[in-house]
């Protein structure tokens, strides 16, 4: 089951074999990991072996874990600089806030950086160490998409930090008496593709008008109040335009992962440009009607965090369970590339990914089921790594105590997703009645366990750790 080594594997032989917790297999002890046993069965060097004792680990991952060498960090800024875009603020706030961000960019010195901006054309700009200001190449034909200057579109951010600089300082006012109202959005979207495919990294996009020109153009939708409430609603919640999950599906393969920042007090169409993080492990962000006064505080602080975090690059994460259950559905952001790998080009600490369990067996068997979350990815440093986590979970007799040891929090968010999850097929109401029926079942068959004990008759009781459940679920907006 290709398992990592954990501290609930067990030793056996003299040490010369081990069992593996997830599938049961023995297998052989290599040479250079054999350490004797004690008089307990413990390895003698379990002490020296952290993956023996920590459920949490990281190694560094062999040469045959790599497909190619690691590639360098790689930001890459797709702005519209439309009218909409200038006069709300969102250029000078974005230039500003990158800008400060620089010094602050994982991977220094090895960090990568690009930009494209644009209007009803796109704009490319040669950044080479060589150059005193950046040179601006502008594109006009969106039929017939080509890069120009393919080699200095891309730049090391220490070496050409100065005309970095002076690109960013000279954005706003570059675009401020910009009159252009239109949007060439997707064969912007392609000529970043075109530019990152060699290293992949994360594309941010900064988008403040629907996509008008070219392809993806997107049209005004949800503007007939009659469809609201009826089985037609749940069709202004999925991509209108399948150029988007395509573009997704490239993008994902050439490990470059996509975050939409979303301005307008229009219509955007979010539907279809979230799919782009969606499939690519990425982040929406949504500033409806933004205007700097008002939003550029969050947008500084959404950003700058975007941009600082530490990220694992070129990752992808696999989730083993032992036997007796299985995963039955993911959730998150990820593109599926087999039944049970996710493919995540860039990941992050405020990533979430939830799985659905269901029973192989009636009854399981086993004191403990485990699991094994492994993620192998590349550090803004270079180095390919595997980080693996290991956690048995008892099994017990007593439907009550899987209650009190429920998780509230983690009930949310899977509740939440499910319920976005069922927008997509079924009205808004829909959804809700669903989590609400889930809530009541689930109470409902606790409190059968005490009705005739405690003479309970129309009374609700809760298990301690679910008691503000139903709160929660109403704060967050999906039962009523």
């Amino acid at each position: 089951c290709r398992t990592y080594v954990n501290p609930y594997v067990t030793f056996t032989d003299a040490g010369r074999k081990w069992r593996c917790n997830i599938c049961a297999l023995l297998n052989d002890v290599p040479g250079d990991y054999f350490a004797h046993l004690d008089a307990t069965g413990r390895r003698i060097d379990i002490d020296q072996r952290p993956e023996l004792t920590k459920g949490s680990v990281e190694f560094v991952a062999p040469t045959e874990y790599m497909v190619r060498p690691p590639m360098p960090p790689l930001y890459f800024f797709l702005i519209d600089v439309s009218i909409s875009a200038i006069r709300s603020g969102m250029l000078e706030v974005v230039a500003q806030t990158i800008k400060s961000c620089l010094d602050e960019l994982p991977g220094f010195p090895r960090t990568q950086i690009g930009f494209i901006t644009f209007d009803s054309t796109i704009h490319f700009y040669n950044m080479k160490s060589s150059l005193t200001q950046p040179q601006m190449m502008v594109i006009s034909d969106l039929d017939d998409i080509f890069v120009p200057l393919p080699d200095d579109l891309l730049v090391n951010l220490s070496e050409s930090r100065s005309v970095v600089d002076t690109l960013l300082d000279s954005l706003p006012s570059m675009f401020q008496d910009n009159m252009n109202v239109e949007s060439a959005f997707g064969p912007a979207l392609k000529a970043a593709f075109m530019v990152m495919s060699r290293l992949g990294g994360k594309l941010l996009i900064f988008q403040n008008s629907l996509p008008s020109l070219g392809v993806g153009c997107l049209k005004l939708r949800g503007d007939d109040l009659r469809v609201y409430g009826t089985d037609k609603e749940h069709s202004l919640r999925i991509p209108e335009d399948p150029f988007y999950k395509q573009m997704a599906a490239d993008l994902t393969k050439f490990q470059i992962a996509v975050n939409v920042y979303a301005f307008s007090d229009k219509y955007t169409d979010i539907a279809s440009l979230g799919t782009l993080a969606k499939y690519t492990g990425g982040q929406v962000y949504y500033y409806p009607s933004f205007q700097s006064t008002t939003h550029g505080e969050r947008l500084r602080h959404e950003l700058s965090r975007d941009l600082t975090r530490e990220t694992a690059w070129e990752a992808v994460m696999r989730i083993r369970c032992g036997k007796g259950v299985r995963f039955t559905n993911y959730h998150g952001n990820f593109m599926l590339r087999s039944t049970d790998l996710l493919a995540l080009p860039a990941v992050d600490c405020d990533k979430a990914y939830a799985m659905q369990l269901s029973l192989e067996e009636t009854l399981l068997t086993t004191q403990t089921v485990y699991f094994q979350v492994a993620l192998l990815y590349t550090a803004s440093c270079g180095e390919r790594r595997i980080r693996v986590h290991t956690l048995a979970a008892p099994v017990v007799s007593n439907l009550s105590d899987m209650y009190q040891q429920a998780d509230t929090g983690a009930i949310v968010s899977v509740f939440s997703r499910l319920a976005i999850e069922k927008t997509l097929s079924h009205k808004l109401e829909d959804a809700r009645n669903a989590v609400q029926l889930r809530l009541v079942k689930a109470l409902k068959e606790y409190r059968n366990l005490y009705a005739v004990q405690h003479r309970l008759g129309s009374r609700m009781i809760y298990p301690e750790s679910l008691k503000f459940l139903p709160f929660r679920l109403h704060d967050d907006g999906i039962a009523c």
